[in-house]
């Protein structure tokens, strides 16, 4: 049997299965229909007993499960925050917890909806952009989160690429370059070089937070690096570098 949010016909509220130790009715008795009555739910039974579903006891009262709230922006580490500021145009998450054991619904600006429990890239305009997240654990009991995202409508420092071929030093400006398996070293340099903080993702793991990273690791096939610039206004910019070793 399950029970249902009547507002919103896609949020589980309940069901025997959810706790079944305590809420399962043994074998169903077929073609009898469930009896609503002062409050409670009657289910005919074919296990020599009438299976009673109300209010849990004390009064009804339950227990909420704490939310713990998480929020990723631009594909960094998730923080464990309810309240975060970004950059007109940055990419926002949401991902509350715990992750398994009951159901999520969502509200927020224009509208918005949804019954997943981590919403990505949520939609953002200038100014405070607020979401509550309600969670119903098996007991049926509600818990609320809110989430405020400010964006500051301020820009990124655009990133100027640079790359340099076998530690010459010449360097091209471009994101992308083609070279031979025979190359000795491929060092990448964007700009600009003073101002904020750099960081670096790649393949195999690779990580740095220098501006210039020299001889990086390469192997056959495409080669992607990912270079991320924090401006002295804390608001990041990207630039992906793409080395391709024939």
């Amino acid at each position: 049997m399950y029970a249902y949010d009547a507002t919103n016909l896609g949020t589980l509220l309940w069901s025997t299965s959810q706790n079944s130790s305590r809420d399962g009715y043994g074998s169903y008795a077929k073609f009898c229909a469930p009896t609503i009555a002062n409050g409670k739910v009657y289910v005919g039974t074919d296990s020599e007993s009438v299976a009673v579903y109300g209010l849990l006891s004390g009064g009804g009262e339950c227990t909420p499960t704490p939310i713990t709230p998480y929020i990723q922006v631009n594909g960094a580490a998730w923080e464990q925050a309810s309240t975060t500021s970004a950059a007109s145009g940055a990419t926002v998450n949401l991902g509350p917890q715990p992750v398994t054991g009951g159901s999520w619904s969502w509200t927020g600006p224009n509208g918005f909806t949804s019954a997943s429990r981590q919403v990505n890239g949520i939609p953002l305009s200038t100014g405070a952009n607020v979401y509550t997240a309600t969670y119903t654990n098996a007991e049926g009991c509600k818990s609320t989160e809110t989430f405020t995202v400010t964006v500051s409508g301020r820009t990124g420092t655009a990133i100027t690429p640079y790359i340099s071929v076998n530690g010459g030093t010449s360097w091209t400006e471009e994101s992308s370059a083609t070279v031979a398996s025979t190359t000795t070293a491929v060092d990448l340099g964007p700009q600009p070089v003073t101002g904020g903080s750099w960081s670096w993702t790649g393949p195999k793991g690779f990580t740095s937070t220098s501006r210039q990273i020299n001889d990086i690791p390469l192997s056959t096939g495409a080669n992607v690096y990912v270079a991320t610039y924090t401006n002295a206004s804390s608001v990041k910019s990207t630039e992906t570098f793409t080395i391709t070793v024939q």
